[in-house]
């Protein structure tokens, strides 16, 4: 589409020539996943993308799992799996709701205690991971049924920080017992300045 300069199509990424709009999402990385305690996804290209997009869906293999995003600054050679503070905000839909957090845990929570066999989600942003000069960031939501025969779904929000300024490269998400299965999606969000 090409539209007229006096209202600025063209600065919104509108213009011909197939331009990519600034904060459109670009595929880093997608795959499928089963029989596994940790998704790892490799290279994610934080040299391009100061803003990270991702979307898990967990299909099935346990019930009452507790899911953590961990970070590696060495490719995934090894994990941080220390010092990461995160909160946020469960709400059942029994109309209970918590408060969750932590000053001091092995990983940032993605969602706590939710029943795998029936389906779960979570979605988050991940910013600065490639600035050595700034912490690196998570915010997000999950969804769920909630693990136990209560039969609730439960929804969480919120975020966390790896508090160090190091360069994060690599992710993972692990459970703390059993296996996962699923698939995921990450995305690089488009600079506005580049």
């Amino acid at each position: 589409m090409v539209g007229p300069t006096t209202f600025g199509y063209q600065n919104l990424g509108f213009a011909s020539g197939g331009a990519v709009a600034a904060g459109s999402l670009e595929l880093i990385a997608e795959a499928s996943f089963s029989g596994t305690a940790n998704v790892q996804i490799q290279d994610i290209k934080e040299d391009l993308y100061d803003v990270h997009f991702f979307h898990v869906e967990f299909t099935g293999e346990h019930q009452g799992q507790t899911v953590f995003l961990d970070m590696s600054v060495d490719g995934g050679s090894s994990y941080i799996t220390d010092d990461f503070m995160y909160a946020k905000k469960r709400i059942n839909t029994d109309s209970s709701g918590t408060l969750l957090g932590s000053a001091d845990l092995y990983g940032i929570v993605l969602y706590q205690s939710v029943d795998n066999n029936n389906g779960a989600l979570a979605q988050g942003y991940i910013y600065h991971a490639g600035d050595s000069s700034k912490h690196t960031f998570y915010s997000g939501q999950s969804y769920g049924r909630e693990g136990g025969d209560d039969g609730d779904f439960t929804y969480e929000q919120g975020g966390g920080v790896r508090p160090a300024a190091d360069v994060v490269n690599c992710i993972r998400f692990y459970p703390h017992t059993g296996n996962m299965a699923g698939k995921y999606k990450i995305f690089g969000v488009k600079k506005a300045w580049v």
